[in-house]
């Protein structure tokens, strides 16, 4: 396997299926490192002001008020990175509900394949983030489930080389999402919706406090969703739903300090969508139409999460406080369904593809292929961390030191089937309903496998103020890291660190700058009998950030650069006939961008959220086919999005709230081989909100109103044709919102 910029080049099939499960399963081995994590007290005080200002503020409400990714306590116009930060008033109003389409009105974020899971491919400055997300700063389980916007308060993206900051991760960037929590105050909230193809959605937010000053404060967050089912194959079946079931309580024992414990449960069942095919010469170009699909229809996907974490925090003195956590997660998932696998690059006459993966020979028709799996992870989390705030040699200086520890074990099956019946499919009329439902599932033992990591990240952190204009950040951590997979063995101890600062030119304009080093653990033995060395990442970031409007709009803007190096590749010396699989490090990648977005509020009655980014990425060096000087798969050099809500109360109507979005992506490249081309897509959304009473709000919106035929992403496999994800065609929905 070489791995080019985040996106893997497999060969046969049966490596693709082992690959996306060790891949998704891997992720789990850099899915539980703790740093950054966001900690109830300050989550605390920040969700009281927040709800308070929903209430009394008008507008400004998407300007990132806050961040925790950095772990540090600095104002976001002063902090020395680049940090996209999405509210959850920006969530409600975009009406999303796959981070997928959230995460595009990022700059420098585009999709890659997410082979069909309920999870979401997301890549950040080229890179693909491989299924990592973190939940108030500790990384998650993320295999195929996908987060639910109900429990969410807001999504943070801290893009560049951030292992200083999170452990190990790749180096585009990290999603950090930011839980809602239990606060002191009341809220009741409940919000129904219905849309076309099916789509449903309730969900209610209940917080109160009790006790005199409200010390004991309870939240319960519970939600049901149905999808829009609007592709062949994905009838609207009252099995396919989603639900998230989430009470948390939080104890203010002191003035200073607090225990919140916060119980999550997800449930989710959607079959695999593995998108559409390309295939040259069959199609109009290449494309199979958005609606192809033929093997959900009698297929299953479910995934299960339960999630128990205690969190503390307290203000020990004026100038030390102490913060610990201790999470325990089960997850379980079943995969029962077809697949589009020989659709996919066989060759012979099992594929529609000349030896080439992308042309058409002249096949009409296809077998398909029966999967089952099931995988049962167990992830177990501990953090403990200081933090000391003192005046040195006239110094302000904040001292955060803490050690991180987690540890999972992963448990995957895949199981051989017999299918008695028709198993072909019509390329070009693919009926879901003609394959045989007589599947058996063969008494011979599974085929057993799973991932089993130990992770410890040692961490010191340093923000010194030197002058009211001018401050540094110095952060790094040493990372104990050790993975099987699947017998694979990878290991690697290793220290990453950020050297940034920022300095104000101006009381509203402010420039800042950052180097981040990191290194990636990877798999493969060399002929010496060694590991093979970690990637080595390293990113450059100068930028400037400026408060407009009163403090009312933030603008940053930065240029970037980041080079990847050390990526495993075959050892050249091989000898097939042998049966060798030595590798070196070999490989290198690099990408530059300038990114720029205004986030906040223009005036009274007009808050906008708009940018756009400029990307130039190469694949330096590969031992894997003529790639070299070639583009990153499924990366925009082009990126243009807004998003913006406007009241019409100078229009006598401050009951009515228009909103409008678009989103446009440039063309990228299908594959490492840049032999296919995905074409660029902009979609338009548009929504009215009438605040009907104090307690009642309506909403219609719809999304991708034109219907633009969208081409998300492709799957990276080299030279040739794999599966092809589509966007939603055009959605509308009808709801409200109603608080009791």
């Amino acid at each position: 396997m070489t791995y080019c910029a985040g996106n893997s080049i497999k060969d046969t099939e049966q490596n693709s299926k082992l690959f996306r499960h060790s891949r998704i399963v891997v992720s789990v081995a850099s899915a539980l490192s703790l740093s950054g994590m966001t900690w109830s007290a300050t989550a605390q005080e920040t969700t009281d002001e927040s709800e308070v200002e929903v209430v009394v503020v008008v507008g400004n409400k998407y300007r990132p008020q806050e961040t925790s990714s950095l772990g540090v306590d600095l104002d976001m116009n002063k902090l020395p990175a680049s940090i996209a930060v999405l509210s959850e008033d920006f969530i409600n109003n975009s009406q999303t509900d796959r981070l997928r389409d959230l995460l595009t009105y990022v700059q420098g974020v585009t999709l890659s394949d997410d082979g069909g899971w309920t999870a979401d491919g997301i890549i950040i400055r080229g890179f693909d983030t491989n299924g990592q997300l973190y939940f108030d700063g500790v990384k998650q389980a993320p295999l195929s489930i996908r987060p639910n916007f109900a429990t969410i308060e807001r999504v943070e993206v801290l893009k560049g080389a951030a292992s200083a900051d999170f452990g190990v991760t790749e180096p585009g960037g990290v999603i950090n999402i930011i839980r809602k929590k239990p606060f002191n105050g009341s809220k009741r909230n409940l919000t129904l919706s219905a849309g076309t193809y099916g789509q449903r959605e309730a969900t209610v937010d209940i917080n109160e406090s009790f006790m005199d000053s409200g010390q004991l404060q309870t939240r319960f967050i519970g939600s049901y969703t149905e999808s829009a089912e609007w592709r062949k194959g994905r009838k609207d079946n009252d099995s396919i739903y989603d639900y998230v079931f989430a009470p948390s309580v939080r104890w203010a024992y002191s003035d200073t300090g607090s225990i919140t414990t916060m119980f999550e449960r997800v449930y989710q069942s959607d079959p695999q969508d593995r998108g559409i095919i390309y295939v040259e010469g069959a199609f109009d170009g290449g494309f199979a139409p958005r609606d192809w699909s033929w093997h959900q229809n009698s297929g299953e996907q479910v995934n299960e999460i339960d999630r128990l974490t205690f969190e503390i925090a307290d203000q020990l003195t004026d100038s030390l406080s102490i913060r610990g956590m201790y999470s325990i997660t089960d997850y379980q998932y079943i995969n029962r369904e077809y697949r589009n696998a020989n659709s996919e690059y066989f060759g012979g006459d099992a594929s529609p593809y000349n030896p080439d993966g992308i042309t058409w020979n002249g096949n009409t028709t296809m077998d398909a292929s029966y999967a089952v799996w099931d995988s049962d992870s167990d992830i177990f989390n501990a953090k403990l961390e200081f933090q000391y705030d003192t005046l040195f040699a006239g110094i302000d200086n904040s001292v955060i030191a803490g050690v991180s520890h987690f540890k999972t074990e992963q448990t995957g099956k895949f199981y051989d089937v017999e299918v008695n019946g028709n198993t072909t499919v019509d390329l070009f009329n693919p009926d879901p309903d003609s394959l045989s439902t007589d599947v058996t599932v063969l008494p011979n033992d599974p085929y057993i496998g799973g991932v089993n990591i130990d992770e410890t990240g040692y961490y010191l952190k340093l923000l010194s103020s030197f002058s009211p204009r001018f401050r540094t950040l110095l952060s790094a951590q040493y990372s104990e890291f050790e993975a099987d997979s699947y017998g694979s063995l990878t290991g690697s101890d290793n220290v990453s660190i950020r050297i940034a600062g920022s300095y104000d030119l101006t009381e509203s304009l402010t420039l800042f700058a950052g180097y981040s080093d990191a290194y990636q653990p990877q798999g493969g033995v060399t002929r010496a009998g060694e590991e093979v060395d970690p990637t080595h990442d390293k990113s450059y970031e100068i930028g400037i950030k400026a408060s407009l409007f009163d403090d009312k709009l933030l603008w940053t803007s930065s240029v970037f650069h980041t080079r990847r190096n050390d990526i495993v590749a075959s050892d050249p010396t091989n000898d097939d006939d042998l049966n060798e699989f030595f590798v070196i490090n070999f490989g290198e990648v690099k990408i530059s961008g300038f990114e720029s977005e205004f986030a906040g509020r223009v005036n009274e009655q007009l808050n906008v959220r708009l940018g756009f980014s400029i990307l130039d990425s190469e694949i330096v060096r590969t031992d894997t086919g003529p790639f070299a000087g070639n583009e990153f798969a499924n990366t925009a050099k082009l990126q243009v999005s807004g998003f913006a809500d406007y009241n019409f109360s100078n229009f006598a109507l401050p009951q009515l709230t228009g909103t409008i979005g678009f989103i446009h992506i440039g063309e990228r490249q299908g594959n490492s081989a840049n032999n296919i081309q995905l074409p660029a897509y902009t979609t338009f959304d548009l929504g009215l909100n009438w605040q009907a009473t104090d307690k009642l709000e309506l909403f219609v919106f719809g999304s991708n109103i034109f219907d633009d035929t969208v081409i998300l992403s492709m799957q990276d496999s080299g030279a040739r044709a794999d599966q092809v994800d589509v966007g939603n065609r055009s959605l509308f929905r009808v709801g409200l919102n109603y608080r009791f």
